[in-house]
């Protein structure tokens, strides 16, 4: 069988498919190895993604409790000032119902 060709539309000799398929394999190897590369990198990714998640979950938690004090606080001042209004302004109500007709 020397270069004698097996399918003559395609013209290729027995070295040649040999050769192609050689240079195949090598190409899936390559593949394969960055194929590797590509999933750890990933997968570091997604550690970094995670702990940034967790970190951000933290910084959340943090601030709903902020949140939820400094809403008691202001309840807290608005009933404060309310107190305050009636304080100053009731003690000497009763001294003007004469002039709007109402009875004590």
């Amino acid at each position: 069988m020397d270069k004698e060709y097996l399918i003559p539309e395609w013209r290729a000799s027995v070295d040649e498919i040999w050769a192609i398929l050689k240079e195949n394999a090598e190409q899936i190897k390559a593949m394969g190895a960055e194929t590797d590369r590509l999933i750890k990198e990933n997968a570091e990714q997604m550690k970094e993604t995670d702990r940034r998640i967790q970190k951000t979950d933290e910084q959340l938690e943090k601030l709903n409790r902020t949140v939820k004090r400094v809403t008691k606080n202001i309840g807290g001042v608005n009933r404060s000032f309310g107190e305050l209004v009636e304080i100053l302004i009731s003690a000497r109500l009763w001294e003007k119902f004469p002039q709007y007709n109402f009875k004590r």
